[in-house]
């Protein structure tokens, strides 16, 4: 028995088979599914087994040649029993992540028992048997093989060992029954076996390519799962999408992140939660919307909303989902948060009219309002144009610092807005001079 377990590492390995290393990662990986695999279908296992071993014993005991098949079926009931609680145990421990090459040895080990006891029944039971018994126990070993083959075609040493050993001591059996029938189904045992090791050998590489298949693809949507986290995270813009009422089914953190307050739906048209939506000031949903009824693609729609004295703008593009029936399910896109490349067109075009110390007009706007009264023709249009200047100004520039000198310009700003109507336009033309309109 230690000659042939010696002889199991060096069995047929579906790892070598696909060019896998034998210490690599991704093997370690594969023979943790072939363990687990394994021992989800051993509890089912054992008790088959037990049964099979509890109905032979009622309908073979007392028959010639039977005389150990109490003792057998006992220990056999005691070798499942231990191999059914040791499954469950392994079964309900975490799964293991990755495992070493000689980790199937133990439960190759397991079967080869296993095996090795039921290759006993023919080689003992079976040259003093009579006819029914014989084909009783044939019978029986075929089922047995034909089972361990789709039970056990996972981790091949363990189904190569566990066929051997039962045609083994089958073939033990026949072949001291002396006959040349026995001889005949002995050749017919081997061919049958060797069929069974070849379909569990090419059922164990699709097997092992489909867990590797799906290892990679794991590998990948993790990768790709994390980048979008990180994505998603630090940068402004985010996936979306609704069902077909409008309800945010993702990116609800996103958007309660970048417009202040949780958002649950874009419907603008309907009623409940939406109705915080409109009090919270939020703009833009209903021209959205009439995108959504259309079932139309769309781009950079803008929404805006505002938080006290800030405030922020998001950018809608998406395109409607339709399922296999052609019905409209909802929506999916890419929104962006705008509210710095809003706030700086705000900033640009503020200072495309207005100076940037004092808030005041600049020169520009104040020709065009000056333009524009020259040109109207109304008779009761009473207007005047002043001029003025901060006499001394370079003086505090030079002796003070330019930072008192542009406090110097805010106030004089200030105080001339409050001397002066609404209507009134005042202008900062440049330096310290200024002019009203």
């Amino acid at each position: 028995m230690r000659s042939l377990l010696s002889y199991l590492p060096s069995m047929p390995s579906v790892g070598r088979k696909l060019g896998l290393e034998v210490n690599s990662e991704i093997a370690g990986r594969l023979r943790a599914h072939q363990i687990r695999t394994m021992m989800s279908t051993t509890p089912l296992m054992m008790l088959v087994i037990t049964a099979i071993a509890l109905i032979m014993f009622v309908f073979l005991n007392g028959r010639p040649g039977t005389w150990f098949l109490g003792y057998w079926t006992l220990a056999l009931c005691v070798v499942s029993t231990i191999g059914f609680f040791n499954s469950r145990a392994s079964n309900n421990r975490p799964d293991v992540y990755s495992a070493s090459p000689k980790a199937p040895l133990k439960a190759v080990r397991g079967v080869f028992l296993l095996g090795a006891m039921w290759g006993l029944v023919p080689a003992l039971l079976y040259p003093a048997a009579d006819f029914q018994t014989k084909i009783t126990i044939i019978a029986i070993i075929g089922g047995i093989l034909g089972g361990g083959a789709m039970s056990l075609y996972v981790v091949p040493r363990a189904l190569f060992t566990f066929l051997a050993a039962v045609c083994i001591g089958t073939a033990i059996g026949l072949f001291r029954a002396g006959h040349s029938l026995e001889l005949g189904i002995i050749a017919l045992l081997a061919c049958y076996t060797i069929a069974l090791m070849r379909a569990g050998w090419t059922l164990a590489i699709t097997y092992a390519e489909s867990v590797l298949s799906t290892i990679q693809l794991n590998e990948k949507s993790e990768t790709i799962s994390l980048l979008l986290k990180d994505f998603s995270e630090n940068a402004s813009d985010w996936l979306w999408e609704t069902d077909v009422d409008g309800n945010v089914l993702t990116g609800k953190k996103e958007f309660a992140k970048h417009l202040g307050f949780n958002t649950t739906s874009l419907n603008a048209r309907c009623a409940g939660s939406n109705v915080a939506l409109h009090l919270s000031g939020i703009k833009g949903l209903t021209e959205f919307w009439n995108h959504c009824e259309k079932r139309e693609s769309f781009r950079d729609a803008i929404i805006s909303t505002s938080i006290g004295e800030e405030n922020r703008w998001v950018s809608l593009s998406g395109k409607p989902l339709i399922d296999n029936s052609g019905i409209f399910i909802g929506y999916r896109g890419v929104a962006s948060d705008i509210t710095e490349a809003k706030l700086s067109e705000e900033r640009i075009a503020y200072l495309a009219h207005n100076d940037a110390l004092t808030g005041l007009v600049n020169r520009p706007h104040f020709a065009q309002s000056l333009e524009k009264q020259l040109k109207s023709r109304r008779n009761e249009n009473v207007w005047s144009v002043m001029f003025l200047d901060l006499d001394g100004f370079k003086l505090i520039n030079d002796t003070k610092g330019h930072a008192v000198g542009d406090a110097l310009l805010i106030e004089v700003a200030a105080r001339l807005k409050r001397s002066l109507g609404s209507h009134d336009v005042i202008a900062r033309l440049g330096g310290d001079e200024f002019a009203i309109l």
